[in-house]
């Protein structure tokens, strides 16, 4: 897998949004963003491909990479988000968009 693209605030690997975990903001602006990938994770890791590989899971092995995603924010998914990962912080409900 290859980064697609890197922000400041998230990566794009093939089919996966990946927002940092620093990322804290509304998901308002990425709205055209999130409609485009079917996997949305919340990393916990300052590393995409540990993120990927450990399903975003605290794993020993990778404790120095390891960093709770600090994104807390309300969240409206679309139909396309097949694969949602959350990163530590995150206590909201799910509304679901209809389109």
């Amino acid at each position: 897998m290859n980064v697609t693209i890197e922000t400041n605030d998230h990566w794009i690997v093939e089919n996966h949004l990946i927002f940092k975990h620093e990322f804290n903001d509304s998901l308002d602006k990425y709205a055209n963003l999130l409609n485009k990938y079917i996997h949305l994770i919340f990393s916990n890791y300052d590393n995409w491909k540990i993120c990927i590989k450990t399903d975003n899971e605290y794993v020993n092995k990778y404790v120095n990479q390891y960093i709770e995603s600090k994104f807390n924010q309300p969240i409206e998914l679309n139909q396309n988000i097949a694969h949602l990962i959350m990163g530590s912080y995150f206590n909201w409900h799910f509304k679901y968009s209809s389109v």
